[in-house]
């Protein structure tokens, strides 16, 4: 998470509800890792505060991600390319 989200604005495990950082008045949930169980609990979150959330994901994953949560869901993409730059530049 640290290559994505600077310190201050990671979750830190801390609050209510599952997320990974909070950005610009909104709760930042990242599913990069496609952990299934945590996107069960997101969709629960989100069916009482869609507007607070947005999506941190790769483009391929959109399709899946709609189907499941809606398409009223505001996604953030993340270019694989730039991810891998960035974990080779961190070695």
């Amino acid at each position: 998470m640290n290559l994505l989200f600077e310190k201050e604005t990671q979750s830190g495990g801390t609050g209510m509800m599952e997320y990974d950082a909070y950005l610009g008045g909104k709760y930042v949930y990242s599913f990069l890792d496609q952990n299934l169980a945590r996107l069960i609990r997101l969709r629960e979150a989100f069916q009482a505060q869609a507007n607070s959330f947005e999506i941190l994901c790769f483009p391929e994953q959109r399709c899946l991600l709609e189907e499941y949560l809606g398409h009223h869901v505001p996604f953030k993409f993340l270019d694989m390319k730039m991810v891998e730059e960035a974990l080779e530049m961190e070695e």
